[in-house]
This record gives C-alpha cells, sequence and structure tokens, in this order.
C-alpha cells in the first residue's frame, strides 16, 4: 500500500530545487537595466522609458512615463510585450487635492513650558558610536558598490537641424569630430537637417547590475556592524562593572 506522503515528499523535493535554481539563477546572472529618453521630431511628446531585464535580459519589466502618464508592460528577450501594457498613473488634472485637515494644537501651553531639554553628553556619545560602528563600514561598502555596476554604455542617436544650413552643416562635423574621439562605451550619432530647425532623437543609457554580488556585499556590512556593535557593547559593560565600588 502506497501512503500519499510517499508520492508528496518527492514531489517536494522537487519543487524546493526548482525554487533553490531559481534564486541561484537570479542573484547569479546579472540584470540588465536600459534607460531611454525620447523626442520626437514634431506631433509628439517626450517619454522615459525604464526597462530590466532580469535573467541576463530574458524577462524583465518596463515602464514608459509619457504626457504625465504611466504605463507598464512585461518584456522578453529585450522587448516589451505590447498587447500587455497596462496604464499604472492617472493625469495630474484628473487628481483632486485632498483636503488637509485642520492643525491640530491639543498640548496645552504648561505642558510646552514644562519640557526637560535632553541632555547634551548622551547624544554626543551615540553620535560617537554611530560613527565608530557605521562610518568605516559604510565607507567601504559604499566604495564596493562600483563593482555591481559593468558593461556601461551610453548612445546618443539624434537629428539636428538649424535654421542656416551652413551651421548645420558645421555642427554636423563637430558632432561627427567628437563621436570619433570618443570611445566604444559612447556613441554619437547624429544626422543632419539642412530643411529646418529641427532637435529630435532618444538617448539610451545601459548597465548591468549583478544582484549576487550586492547580496554578499550587503550581508558583509551587516556582519562587520554586528561585530563592531558587540565590541562596543562589551567594552561599555565592562566599564561599568568595574566603575561599580
Amino acid at each position: 500500500m502506497t501512503w500519499p506522503l510517499d508520492t508528496a515528499l518527492p514531489n517536494l523535493i522537487d519543487i524546493l530545487l526548482a525554487l533553490a535554481a531559481f534564486l541561484v539563477l537570479f542573484f547569479l546572472l546579472p540584470v540588465q537595466i536600459v534607460l531611454r529618453a525620447s523626442r520626437p521630431s514634431a506631433g509628439g511628446t517626450t517619454s522615459l522609458t525604464v526597462r530590466s531585464g532580469f535573467f541576463a535580459g530574458l524577462g524583465g519589466l518596463q515602464l514608459r512615463v509619457e504626457a504625465s502618464r504611466q504605463y507598464l508592460s512585461p518584456c522578453f528577450g529585450g522587448r516589451s510585450i505590447g498587447f500587455l501594457t497596462f496604464p499604472i498613473g492617472s493625469r495630474k488634472a484628473d487628481r483632486q487635492p485632498a483636503s488637509e485637515p485642520p492643525p491640530a494644537n491639543d498640548v496645552p501651553m504648561d505642558a510646552e513650558k514644562t519640557e526637560e531639554k535632553p541632555c547634551v553628553t548622551p547624544l554626543i556619545q551615540k553620535l560617537r558610536w554611530g560613527v565608530y560602528t557605521l562610518a568605516k563600514p559604510g565607507w567601504s561598502y559604499l566604495c564596493s558598490l562600483r563593482r555591481i555596476v559593468g558593461g556601461l554604455k551610453l548612445e546618443l542617436r539624434a537629428r539636428i537641424g538649424l535654421s542656416d544650413p551652413a551651421q548645420t552643416g558645421r555642427l554636423y562635423g563637430y558632432a561627427s569630430t567628437l563621436g570619433a574621439l570618443l570611445g566604444r562605451r559612447i556613441r554619437l550619432r547624429i544626422a543632419p537637417n539642412f530643411t529646418g530647425p529641427e532637435v529630435s532623437g532618444i538617448l539610451d543609457l545601459r548597465f548591468r547590475l549583478h544582484l549576487g554580488l550586492l547580496l554578499g556585499l550587503t550581508v558583509l556590512l551587516a556582519g562587520r556592524i554586528g561585530v563592531r556593535w558587540l565590541l562596543h557593547w562589551f567594552s561599555a559593560r565592562n566599564r561599568e562593572i568595574t566603575a561599580t565600588p
């Protein structure tokens, strides 16, 4: 006779192993972040797009802000799924300002006068303890955060035109020279418009975040702060014991 536990236990183990593999891949594979600001040539509105791709860009979310309205959509393979786009914000004109309650002043004047001023010495001691506990580990943590960002790339694709075609050609020459001098991480792609004034284009900022390294650095920071706090607590306890007659 087969008990239900005999069949449910292997399935539970498989689910736990799959969940563990999912979490390991989530923290090991980098997260691709894309920030895009676009300005159309005419008849459109400027928009800002933030796209996050988990599992090295395989799947993620995209947030687009356009004309005081926000849209959220899932992504697959670095592209948003258009038919699953949902508005998540409302226009500012549709929002009614909330009525603010009148300021309450229930504290009597006698109670305000009888409040005692805090002692300055414990405050200074707390500040010294906070600097000792957080300053060095916090600074080391902030300096290590640059290691979690990689693959930084900046690209500008623009179309620029001035009222004078000669000035447009001169500006295009300057931009082409500057784009040739920059490295691979910064790219300038400027197209001239000799027919009239125009400023339009797309600015892309791409980089990768290593969540596993960020988690490790955060755990290390918590451990350093905990050790410093314990050392400070033991030293203060020993001073109290030696000070008592």
